[in-house]
């Protein structure tokens, strides 16, 4: 991905690999608690982040204890020009 991308769903990349270049744009929407969009890797899947994350609070929970999960750990590297 190399340009601005905005979406709703889920992704799951369970074979190859989505890279998001240096100056693409991933934008996530937060609602409520564990209420979003993310990106997660499962089997030899795998994520390289090199680009930016914008994150839209405008719908977030704004109650203590409220947690998001953007992106899975497993199977994902981010680059030098990651933000």
């Amino acid at each position: 991905l190399s340009a601005s991308n905005a979406f709703t769903g889920s992704t799951t990349v369970s074979d190859g690999s989505l890279q998001l270049a240096s100056g693409g744009v991933l934008r996530f929407i937060i609602g409520t608690s564990g209420s979003n969009n993310s990106v997660t890797t499962a089997g030899p899947g795998s994520a390289v982040f090199d680009g930016t994350f914008q994150i839209d609070l405008s719908g977030a929970a704004t109650n203590a204890g409220s947690t998001w999960n953007l992106v899975s750990p497993t199977s994902v590297s981010y680059g030098t020009n990651f933000s």
